[in-house]
């Protein structure tokens, strides 16, 4: 099988010529051998990172470490190794284990990075058995895909296509060394049973089970292709549109739905917005405890991707906390002397919120001169303010709600305070006396929440690999 390293990349060599780095998930195991060989190989050398994630499953998790690193540095492929702490929680040591791996590559990857993973065809094939036992739709029966969005670059499974036996085959005729992982051994784990226990007895009754189940995988991508294109015309239909945070949907054309419409339109909507899935749990709360809810009550429903709220007649899809927790220390974000030309543009705030300055005119952009000093303050309580064209003042807290500025918002709003005085709130009002003439040049605000950097920052973005 000499000649399997010319075709393993080829399909995908086109689109890798462009990326500015490629990153392999490495974890010294025969698959990852083969895949780091065979990139090392067919791809530029100099876009190529090694990735390893030590898990410290194993008392051995340390020298496997070691072997990738010596690996690499034959190779000379940078490694970038991460050190993983898993947490015991509900779902599960597989499960956790990973969700942080994956967590790590999201925010590993920059705009137009790709990372390879070295899923194989029996790994296909553990999976789709797998997800049937735990009852998964057509989404979770279309199997791994070779392809998907992850954060903001790619991932690439080049290997699916080919069985176990093909990469033993090739690393044998390389003569690769890789690692072996004792834990693969037993069957405490749900797929190393499936591995050992389950689907050798498959194949002593149907030897041809693997491409029977692809084939499988196959009708139903098809099926969740239709499901996905239908949520895609109900998500338009229910007017979503983008937040200051999050995004929103009209809750009326939602509960006209049929009811599997609305649970393909809520799952499909939180894919969408690069939010992790949710359980059948949060499905039949956000059914019964937050879209049936009262019209005044301020219902939220939450799972570790994120939240559901509702606010004026909107069912709103949120990040996940703890943004909003409190507002920000106002000290934190004062500017002393800010004359117009020299704005930190864009000035960020913290809690993944920033402000935006752009030249104005008219009665809606502040009105500043060079010797003011501008302070960005966050709401304390009293605060009171006459927005320019009424005629009198109101608390913030009746502004707010006149306004329209949702709940949870509300404490991380802006104030802009010139020499002292109350401005402008946020990009909702200026303040009385505060706003420019007609034709006269000022400053306009926005305020937007940089939902991509806040989820990035909830994770935690990784060091920068070696150049």
């Amino acid at each position: 099988m000499a000649s399997l390293a010319r075709p393993l990349l080829t399909p995908y060599l086109s689109e890798l010529s462009g990326a500015p780095q490629i990153y392999i998930a490495y974890s010294g195991g025969l698959d990852s051998s083969v895949l780091l060989d065979a990139a090392s190989a067919e791809l530029p050398r100099e876009k190529l990172r090694a990735v390893h994630i030590n898990q410290h499953l194993s008392p051995n998790s340390d020298y496997w470490q070691e072997h990738c690193r010596q690996v690499c540095a034959l190779l000379a492929i940078p490694f970038i190794h991460h050190q993983l702490r898993i947490e015991a929680t509900g779902e599960g040591l597989e499960q956790a284990a990973r969700r942080g791996r994956y967590d790590y590559f999201q925010a590993l990857l920059q705009p137009g990075d790709f990372l390879l993973m070295a899923h194989h065809q029996d790994d296909q094939v553990e999976t789709l058995i797998y997800r049937m036992l735990r009852g998964s739709g057509p989404k979770g029966l279309a199997g791994i895909p070779a392809a998907r969005p992850l954060g903001e670059g790619q991932l690439l499974r080049p290997l699916l296509g080919y069985s176990r036996q093909h990469l033993e085959t090739y690393a044998a005729d390389k003569n690769l060394r890789w690692i072996h992982d004792e834990s693969n051994d037993g069957t405490t784990f749900d797929r190393n049973y499936l591995r050992h226990e389950v689907i050798p007895a498959i194949a002593k009754r149907w030897p041809d089970y693997r491409q029977r189940l692809v084939r499988s995988a196959g009708q139903c991508a098809k099926a969740n292709r239709l499901l996905v294109e239908r949520a895609e015309q109900d998500l338009v239909a229910a007017d979503r549109r983008s937040e200051r945070l999050g995004a929103s949907i009209d809750l009326a054309a939602f509960m006209g739905l049929s009811e599997p419409r609305q649970h393909n339109l809520l799952r499909e909507w939180v894919a969408f917005e690069g939010l992790a899935p949710f359980g059948v749990h949060t499905l039949s709360a956000v059914m019964t405890d937050l879209v049936r809810a009262r019209e005044d009550a301020a219902p939220r429903v939450s799972w570790r991707g994120g939240q559901f709220r509702r606010f004026r007649n909107r069912l709103f899809l949120l990040p996940p906390q703890p943004w909003g927790l409190a507002a920000p220390e106002s000290g934190n974000c004062r500017v002393d002397v800010l004359p117009v030309a020299g704005l930190a543009n864009p000035l960020p705030l913290g809690d993944g919120f920033e402000l935006q300055f752009a030249p104005g005119q008219g009665g809606n952009a502040l009105r500043v001169q060079p010797t003011d000093k501008i302070e960005i303050r966050f709401r304390q309580g009293g605060e009171r303010c006459r927005p320019l064209g009424r005629s009198g003042s109101a608390p913030l807290k009746k502004l707010f709600q006149e306004y329209g500025l949702e709940p949870w918002l509300r404490n991380l709003a802006p104030l802009v305070y010139i020499n002292g005085g109350l401005a402008a709130v946020a990009d909702l009002f200026v303040c009385a006396g505060c706003g420019c003439d007609p034709g006269e040049v000022g400053v306009r605000v926005h305020w937007t929440g940089q939902t991509r950097q806040l989820q990035r920052e909830l994770r935690g973005a990784p060091v920068a690999p070696p150049t």
